[in-house]
C-alpha cells in the first residue's frame, strides 16, 4: 500500500512538472495567458481529471470492493463490511471513468496539436509567397 502511494505521487509530481513546463513555454511563446489555445485549456482539464484519478486510486487501495471468491459465504459479512465494500465498488467506478477520461482528453490534445502542426506546415509549403507551385 505504501509503495503505491509513493509511486503514484512521484508520477503525479513528474506529470505536473512536465505540464508546468508546457504551460510556461506556451505563455512565453504566446506572450500572455489570455492567448492560450484550445489544447492548452484541454490539457488543464486533463490535469484535473488526473488529479481525481490519483486521489481515488489511493482510496481504492484501502477500500474493499465487491470482488469476492465464488465460494465465499456472504453471511460472514458484517453491515460495516458491506458498507465499506459498497463504497469501494463505487470508487472503483470513479477510478475507471477518470482513467478513460484522462486518456481520451490527452488524445484530444495531441490531435489538436498535430492538426496545428500539419496545417501550418501545409500552408508554409504550398502557399509561401515566391514559391513556385510546380
Amino acid at each position: 500500500m505504501l509503495a503505491l502511494v509513493v509511486e503514484s505521487w512521484i508520477w503525479y509530481a513528474i506529470a505536473i512538472g512536465i505540464t508546468a513546463c508546457r504551460f510556461t513555454s506556451r505563455v512565453l511563446l504566446l506572450k500572455s495567458p489570455r492567448h492560450l489555445q484550445a489544447d492548452d485549456w484541454i490539457m488543464l482539464f486533463a490535469v484535473a481529471t488526473y488529479t481525481v484519478l490519483l486521489v481515488t486510486i489511493n482510496i481504492v487501495a484501502d477500500a474493499s470492493s465487491n470482488l469476492l471468491p465464488p465460494d465465499y459465504d456472504m453471511n460472514l459479512l458484517t453491515p460495516e463490511e458491506i458498507a465499506r465494500r459498497q463504497y469501494g465498488s463505487k470508487m472503483v467506478l470513479v477510478v475507471e471513468q477518470m482513467q478513460c477520461a484522462t486518456i481520451w482528453i490527452l488524445k484530444a490534445t495531441l490531435l489538436i496539436m498535430y492538426h496545428r502542426l500539419t496545417y501550418v506546415f501545409f500552408f508554409a509549403i504550398f502557399f509561401t509567397p515566391g514559391t513556385p507551385l510546380l
